[in-house]
């Protein structure tokens, strides 16, 4: 058996590498459809992404050799707006914290105010009374009263 063998190979050594290059070839067309599938998949992925980058920055002629210049334009504008809106969020909350500042002087302002005003009117009304008491004391603190009123109202209530 072993000897027919050789005899057939001794007889036919042309055909071994005429088959051998056959099954080479059949694998490379394979492989060759697998790399054009790929290729054409990877072609349609890239004009998605091409689409996007002229979408986002608004260029509808944008050449994918630009795409790369561009995504870093479109990310550096992006980090100057997130610079911008940061400042103004900061901006916005120290105006906030001013203000509730504020609100506690003109607050803690309205009730020195109120009690200026009301030690006036109990003045005025002593006065008015003719009480015995002493009228040159009690004008005195009135003009006082109104001396510190007049001083409040011109810092700025």
């Amino acid at each position: 058996m072993i000897g027919a063998l050789a005899g057939l190979a001794a007889r036919f050594w042309f055909a071994f590498p005429i088959i051998g290059l056959g099954i080479a070839l059949l694998i490379t067309r394979g492989t060759l459809a697998d790399v054009k599938d790929e290729l054409h998949k990877l072609q349609q992925e890239t004009a998605q992404v091409l689409l996007v980058i002229r979408e986002v920055a608004d260029n509808p002629r944008l050449k994918w050799v630009d795409a790369g210049k561009q995504v870093r334009a479109v990310g550096d504008a992006r980090d100057q707006w997130k610079r911008t809106s940061d400042a103004q969020t900061a901006a916005v909350e120290a105006m906030e914290a001013e203000t509730a500042r504020m609100r506690k002087v003109a607050e803690a302002r309205q009730r020195e105010i109120a009690s200026l005003v009301r030690q006036r009117d109990r003045l005025a009304t002593e006065l008015a009374s003719n009480r015995a008491t002493n009228r040159l004391q009690a004008q005195e603190e009135l003009r006082h009263v109104e001396e510190a009123l007049d001083s409040v109202f011109a810092a700025g209530l």
